[in-house]
């Protein structure tokens, strides 16, 4: 716990107040900085893996890249997953 000045009578106040004890005063505080997650980058890849594979299994229609279509969208299915889990 740390004391800090109030802005409006400059009494001491502690920085887990939500208003001063003096005057009422609302204490101001710093806001929360945002945080991205870590598996951000891994959704992201998988997402973009499984729209791939998906036009290059429609494309394919039968033989190989129809193949490597479906193989390529599991593949991305997982990284999602990953990513969203992460």
């Amino acid at each position: 716990m740390a004391l800090t000045g109030c802005k409006e009578c400059g009494s001491q106040v502690s920085d887990k107040a939500q208003a001063c004890p003096s005057c009422g005063a609302p204490i101001r505080r710093k806001p929360n900085t945002s945080t991205q997650r870590a598996g951000r980058t891994w959704e992201a890849a998988g997402f973009i893996a499984i729209v791939v594979g998906l036009i290059s299994a429609i494309a394919g229609q039968g033989g190989s890249t129809t193949d490597f279509g479906i193989a390529l969208m599991v593949f991305g299915f997982v990284f999602f997953l990953i990513g969203r889990f992460k």
